[in-house]
């Protein structure tokens, strides 16, 4: 008897227990249903809303930018440089003559200096030209490096130690620089660049602290004459330099040469 009241007990146990199972199992299938109802309006609320909305349109603008490369007026026609035919040179050179220089003489120094010219040997009589006066004018300083007014000693030219005057020693020194030009000079120039009339020829050097004729310089009509009349005065001897006291020093001249080619 005893054994069937526990059997009873234990089934009504076992009966409790799975009503409650049955009870929470449904519970949960009954929230998740409305879980997941809840879910899907919510989603389909979105989706609605999200068709009942108007997007702003924007219209896009293609700007032509490309040229039609085949178009008429795009064609840009090329640049021709006309080239014009260089000059054409003389077939022919005339021949100049060449005159022959016979003597040196002196003459007054009272003319315009003439243009070089060259002649031509079928224009001129057969008259000879010839050089009949090589002049030196006299001395005139140049203010650098130092002026002569302020130069106590001047330089003295060799055979001019006889003279202590100032003015003495400047005309003795342009005396033998004429005579050392004539001499020396190439006479010949006249004759092979055709060279006439009367030539004038500003030449400037330094006798320098050693005495020596440096910086020749000289400005002519002609370039031949220029070039003969430096070389011929670069070759000037040795001078005793002139002095500042008791301090040597350079000095700068400008010497006038005068040719008359006739």
């Amino acid at each position: 008897m005893k054994q069937h009241v526990e059997k009873i007990k234990k089934g009504v146990k076992k009966l409790k227990i799975s009503l409650r199972e049955k009870k929470r199992l449904s519970s949960v299938q009954r929230s998740y249903g409305l879980y997941f109802q809840a879910g899907l309006v919510t989603v389909l609320l979105v989706v609605f809303g999200l068709f009942q909305m108007k997007f702003e349109k924007k219209d896009v603008v293609v700007r032509k930018s490309i040229i039609d490369m085949y178009s008429d007026d795009n064609i840009v026609p090329p640049e021709f440089i006309i080239e014009r035919e260089p000059p054409k040179l003389l077939d022919q050179v005339q021949r100049v003559h060449i005159q022959e220089l016979t003597t040196i003489m002196v003459v007054d120094d009272d003319a315009d200096v003439l243009p070089v010219v060259i002649y031509d040997s079928s224009a001129i009589p057969d008259r000879v030209p010839r050089v009949i006066d090589i002049e030196v004018e006299e001395m005139e300083e140049v203010v650098e490096p130092i002026p002569i007014s302020l130069v106590s000693d001047m330089p003295v030219y060799p055979g001019c130690e006889i003279f202590t005057d100032k003015k003495k020693l400047v005309v003795c020194m342009s005396q033998k620089i004429k005579k050392h030009i004539k001499k020396v000079f190439n006479t010949e120039i006249a004759n092979e660049y055709g060279i006439s009339g009367r030539q004038k020829v500003l030449v400037t050097f330094v006798i320098n602290t050693k005495g020596q004729v440096v910086n020749v310089r000289a400005r002519a009509a002609h370039p031949e004459l220029k070039k003969e009349v430096i070389k011929v005065v670069s070759s000037l001897p040795n001078m005793k330099p002139a002095k500042q006291g008791f301090k040597v020093v350079s000095v700068t001249y400008a010497l006038p040469v005068v040719f008359q080619v006739e």
